[in-house]
Order: structure tokens, then C-alpha cells, then sequence
């Protein structure tokens, strides 16, 4: 194994454990309900590439997506027809206050709408 490799897997390993804490930890922090299925949404897909607790990983999915079915008709822009792309959908539900940008597949497609408009 390369390290290089190595690297990436103990990556992965820190980021499934970083978002199994903060998903422990949402209650105490006050998360927003789209903030949780945001971070359920991105922890299941690690555990599926993994091939960890599948179980978890499906139940996990599930209530994302029932959270994405919920929250997405309440702020669901023109722009935004069509899209498939689940990690992007659930970027788009969290907040940009304080100039936070959620993820560059969002700002790419949102550019790409937007010039096509002007």
C-alpha cells in the first residue's frame, strides 16, 4: 500500500468518526434540522464507500433523504429544477450567513444557472 493511499484511508477513518461524533453531539450544539441531515446524508455515503455498518449506513440515508423530501419544498428555487445531485441538494438547504459557502458542486451549478440567465 502506498502511503499516499494510506493517507486517504486514515482521511476517511477521521472524517466517519468526526461525523459520527458531531451527529452524537447535535442536541448539545442546537443543530438545525438541516445541518443533521446534511451530516447523515455525508456520513452515510462514507460508511457506503467504506463498506462499514451497512445497516447504519442505509438507515442513515433514509432519514436524510425523508429530511431533504421535508425541508427542500420550503426553499426550492427555479434554479434548482431537475437536480439530482443529493449532496448538492443538501448543500443548498444550509445557510450562507456569515459568508459560509457549503460546497463547490453548489457554487458551480448556482454560476452555471445564473450566466446562463444573463
Amino acid at each position: 500500500m502506498t502511503g499516499a493511499l494510506r493517507a486517504s484511508q486514515l482521511l476517511i477513518i477521521s472524517h466517519r468518526k468526526l461525523l459520527r461524533r458531531a451527529l452524537d453531539r447535535r442536541r448539545a450544539a442546537d443543530w438545525s434540522d438541516e445541518a443533521v441531515a446534511r451530516a447523515q446524508f455525508h456520513l452515510s455515503q462514507v460508511l457506503q464507500r467504506q463498506g462499514k455498518d451497512p445497516d447504519r449506513s442505509q438507515k442513515l440515508l433514509q432519514e436524510s433523504k425523508a429530511s431533504l423530501g421535508r425541508l427542500l419544498p420550503l426553499d426550492n428555487p427555479k434554479w434548482l429544477e431537475g437536480v439530482e445531485d443529493d449532496a448538492l441538494l443538501f448543500d443548498h438547504l444550509l445557510t450562507n450567513f456569515g459568508a459560509r459557502l457549503t460546497g463547490t458542486g453548489y457554487l458551480e451549478h448556482f454560476q452555471k444557472k445564473h450566466q446562463s440567465e444573463a
